[in-house]
């Protein structure tokens, strides 16, 4: 039984009249049944209007103008029916109820034949009916005067129309064309109009189609807008609702593909999800909103890695191949899906499953069209998987084939070309593997560079294949050429891990490319480029540092000679600092505050003197880092191993060849495990403690020693800022140095450069201190550390109960320095959510992320004598993601920390004494070298009592 609908009363009136062989009230009856159905999609409405129509029609004479009339009502009902069931009787149908127009007729005859003829066209795949529906609503288009409210409708079918011979044909020209129509059509269409929602949509779905073509995110951004609106406009329940969220879903979906918005992806799947909901499996749009569903997920599985989602999808696509229609589409989802069930949980037999329905379906696509080009894709890159899985070389032979076909077979504008160019390179770096052929390997690599070289293939995807070509150069040893590939994944960076993402996705991001700075800068130094390996260096770590301080430090000048555009630049650099996740308009106002910083900064870039604004930094600018002694950057790669000493005469390059990444990542794995034995009183708490002396003597040895030797040509050096490169950055270089400097850290050069341009503000002290904390052990010394130090500087204490993360917050800006004596937990998995333990952390927590978006300028010291708030993340080591640096973030010239937990009583020791130090007028650094010199003397062998002490920043 239909449900009841606003139609019900209507329906029944004109079947009473309709009944009496009212001509008028019998094609009204049928156009209202075709609306409820298309409300509530109930096939017998469709079946009704029907047998209505044909009856009435074969009682009327065939040169009665009456029976044009009322197959015109009829091929609408007829299409209908065919979208609903795939017969494509009814497509004949409803183009004999059509005949070709006379020029007498009105616009209406030629736009009801041509709906029909769109459709054929999209069912074949045939140009042929696109063709002559093109040319029905050309012509119906010039007889129409501008003013003419018919003319939005002949602009909207065409449009359409140009939209599907951009499917048939890949022509990024008639793209254009149907934008410009559809533009026009929005224009001339008010915005209270019923169809204004719908045109909207209409130019939307235009535009992402642009965008998925071209990569322009601008375009992109707009397409969104306009979908976002025309689903505003879209009331619950109405018909054209679920339209409306497949298509906003759809542009989402490829936002989150293009630039790793987790948000985005999340939300086109929810919105794919609804728009199921409310539609049938017998509904003619239900296998296309499944595709849709499925396409979403498989993006959003690939962040996530979610397998409930998975079986979801797979199971949705296996119910839409039963329901037959598009069969070849749902298998490349199915495929995908599959495939990335395989990597998740090693089912084989989802390769095997996913390989046979698409080698069944092979011989059914035409060879050039883009089902063939994603059909070879597929096949490639399961066999792949299936090669990787099992080592059946005829797998790999198979696999090269399939993905070098795909390669052919694509237009070499489009990023599908590029996505399989990138799985054919991937392909032949194994086969490189193991045949060993170097032709094999240039042919990978110059793949690899023509993917990187796609301007509209995902900036991430650019980035990576860029790497991989720089990788397949050095393994070549070709180091010109592995340079180049490295520079541009690093020139790559921001594109990938923008300022418009959240904060996680630019941390998934980095990940991605973890490692990317020390093979850039070994590439850069084999190919005898010091400086640029530095500049390399210095561009490729600490992205979220810069992306939120650039702003306060690089646009002064400009506002020196262009206030106004420094000022917007500012305001966007501000509004854009790395934050959390975000959907909905929030999201695309992000999304559009990014784009236009780079338009800003394009035009910013054009002035004389401002081509490298926010860009790579200039060599000069780097010595001049080091004005106050040596920085030393120590890099670890597979390639080659050195220390860069940076003074403000230059850079020296120091090669140390007993380091390497492998030797860096197990000295690190060592020193964690003893920390950890270390910590807990028994049989290995000495052996420990001689694995991390054992440690310091090997980092002596590897690193220290041939850096201080070089540095002794200098003359006496009471100060060196070290700056260790990914894994190292996990190790106590400076405990190595031991009493032979003063040392520091600092994450990059111009994060120091920074610190020393800050002007400290005279003002008390803050002391936090936690003796007891709610769910944590309890630090008996907590509370005399905090009474001696407050005794030392005429510090305000907040303690107990009174020391809440929003008491501390408002404190810190009334006062320069800070010390906290507290717990605090290091977050490996988030470090963005590492935490100092204060009174109320069960529920409100003082993480890194809002210490980092404090602004306290004028502060001076702060000082975090608790545990681990150096450590930072082993995934992200080159982002400096701890404690220590977002207090750097927040304005903190100068902090002191740790890298990992603290003995209570000495933390006591070592905080006194350096206030002390302090008070009689020492620095931080040298005021911290006295104390845990003292400490080192007192407990020489129990180096995890002090070593782990860290001074960060001027």
């Amino acid at each position: 039984m239909t449900a009841r609908t606003p139609y019900d009363g209507e329906i029944g009136a004109l079947r009473r009249m309709a009944a009496h062989g009212d001509l008028e009230a019998i094609t009204s009856l049928a156009a209202t049944l075709r609306e409820r159905f298309l409300y509530v999609g109930d096939a017998a409405d469709l079946v009704e209007a029907h047998r209505l129509l044909a009856d009435t029609a074969d009682r009327i004479p065939r040169t009665h103008p009456a029976r044009a009339v009322v197959l015109n009502n009829l091929a609408p009902v007829l299409r209908d029916r065919f979208q609903l069931t795939g017969d494509r009787g009814f497509l004949r149908g409803a183009l004999s109820c059509t005949p070709p127009p006379r020029p007498t007729d009105p616009p209406q005859i030629a736009m009801n034949r041509s709906e029909t003829l769109r459709l054929m066209a999209e069912r074949d795949r045939d140009l042929g009916p696109l063709t002559e529906a093109e040319a029905l609503q050309r012509a119906a288009l010039a007889r129409l005067a501008d003013g003419d409210p018919l003319a939005a409708d002949v602009r909207e079918s065409l449009g359409e129309l140009l939209r599907l011979r951009y499917h048939l044909t890949r022509e990024l020209g008639v793209l254009r064309d149907g934008a410009h129509l559809l533009r026009r059509c929005v224009r001339d269409t008010p915005a209270l109009h019923p169809r204004h929602a719908d045109r909207l949509a209409s130019l939307g779905n235009n535009l992402q189609l642009t965008a998925l073509h071209t990569g322009d995110e601008q375009i992109r951004e707009t397409a969104i807008r306009h979908l976002r609106r025309a689903l505003e406009l879209t009331p619950a329940g109405t018909p054209g609702r679920p339209y409306r969220l497949t298509d906003l879903a759809t542009a989402l979906s490829d936002r989150g593909r293009h630039t790793d918005d987790q948000g985005a992806l999340r939300e086109g799947a929810g919105l794919l999800r609804e728009a199921l909901e409310a539609t049938p499996p017998e509904h003619g749009s239900w296998g296309n909103r499944v595709q849709s569903f499925m396409a979403a997920t498989l993006s959003l599985v690939e962040r996530t890695g979610e397998t409930a989602l998975l079986d979801e999808a797979i199971a949705a696509g296996e119910r839409a191949r039963s329901h037959g229609g598009w069969e070849i589409t749902v298998d490349l989802l199915l495929a995908g899906l599959r495939r990335r069930r395989f990597a998740l949980t090693g089912r084989t037999a989802d390769l095997s499953e996913a390989l046979a329905a698409l080698d069944e379906t092979a011989e059914r696509v035409p060879y050039g069209d883009a089902d063939h080009v994603a059909l070879l894709g597929n096949q490639g890159q399961l066999r792949l998987a299936r090669y990787e899985a099992g080592g059946d070389p005829d797998d790999l032979r198979r696999a090269v084939a399939s993905l070098g076909a795909a390669v052919r077979a694509s237009s070499p504008d489009e990023p599908l070309r590029a996505e399989c160019l990138l799985a054919y390179a991937d392909v032949l770096t194994l086969r490189y593997a193991a045949s060993r052929d170097p032709a094999v390997l240039r042919a990978a690599g110059a793949a690899y560079q023509d993917a990187a070289s796609t301007a509209g293939l995902r900036p991430m995807a650019r980035a990576l294949a860029a790497r991989s070509w720089g990788r397949a150069e050095a393994d070549a040893g070709r180091w010109a050429h592995a340079h180049d590939g490295h520079a541009l994944a690093v020139r790559l960076l921001p594109l990938a891990v923008s300022r418009r993402l959240g904060r996680s996705d630019l941390e998934y991001g980095l990940g991605r490319l973890d490692g990317l700075a020390a093979d850039a800068t070994a590439c850069a130094l084999h190919a005898g480029h010091p400086e640029t390996a530095l500049q390399l260096l210095e561009s490729a770590r600490g992205v979220l540092l810069s992306q939120a301080t650039q702003g306060r430090d690089d646009v002064a000048l400009l506002a020196e000679q262009h206030p106004e555009l420094a000022a917007d630049i500012a305001v966007l650099l501000d509004r854009l600092r790395p934050g959390g996740p975000l959907t909905g308009s929030a999201a695309d106002e992000r999304h559009e505050l990014d784009l236009r910083l780079r338009a800003r900064l394009a035009q910013a870039r054009a002035l004389p003197g401002f081509a490298n604004l926010l860009g790579a930094p200039e060599p000069a600018e780097l010595y001049g880092c080091a004005a106050d002694g040596p920085v030393v950057l120590i890099n670890a790669s597979v390639y080659r191993s050195d220390a860069l000493i940076v003074r403000s005469s230059g850079v020296e390059v120091v090669p140390l060849p007993g380091l390497t990444p492998q030797a860096a990542e197990e000295r690190s794995a060592e020193l964690a495990a003893a920390v950890e034995q270390a910590g807990e009183p028994g049989p290995g708490e000495r052996a420990a403690q001689r694995t991390v002396s054992e440690i310091l003597r090997w980092l002596a040895h590897t690193i220290v020693d041939p850096v201080l030797a070089r540095l002794a040509g200098d003359g006496p050096q009471p100060r060196v800022w070290w700056s260790p490169v990914g894994p190292l950055a996990l190790l106590p270089v400076h405990a190595a140095a031991g009493v032979r400097v003063i040392s520091s850290y600092t994450p990059t050069l111009r994060a120091l450069r920074r610190a020393r341009a800050q002007t400290p503000a005279p003002g008390p002290t803050l002391v936090v201190a936690m003796a007891q904390t709610p769910g944590a052990p309890p630090l008996p010394q907590a509370g005399r550390e905090a009474k001696a130090v407050a005794e030392l500087t005429a510090a305000t204490v907040l303690s107990g109960p009174e020391a809440t993360a929003a008491a501390v917050r408002e404190a810190l800006a009334d006062h320069p320095g800070v010390h906290f004596a507290c717990h605090a937990v290091a977050d490996p998995a988030d470090p963005s959510a590492s935490r100092l333990l204060l009174h109320d952390h069960q529920v409100r927590a003082l993480t890194v992320r809002n210490i980092a978006d404090l602004d306290l300028s004028g502060a001076r010291l702060a000082v975090l004598s608790a545990c681990e708030t150096s450590r930072t993340t082993a995934r992200l080591p080159d982002e400096a993601l701890h404690l220590t640096s977002a207090f750097q973030l927040a304005g903190y010239p100068e902090v002191v920390g740790a890298l990992w937990p603290v003995n209570d009583r000495i933390a006591r020791a070592v905080a006194v004494d350096l206030h002390e130090g302090l008070c009689a007028g020492s620095g931080a650094a040298a005021g911290l070298h006295a104390a845990v010199e003292r400490c080192r003397d007192a407990y020489p062998g129990t180096p995890t009592l002090w070593a782990g002490y860290v001074h960060s920043g001027r």
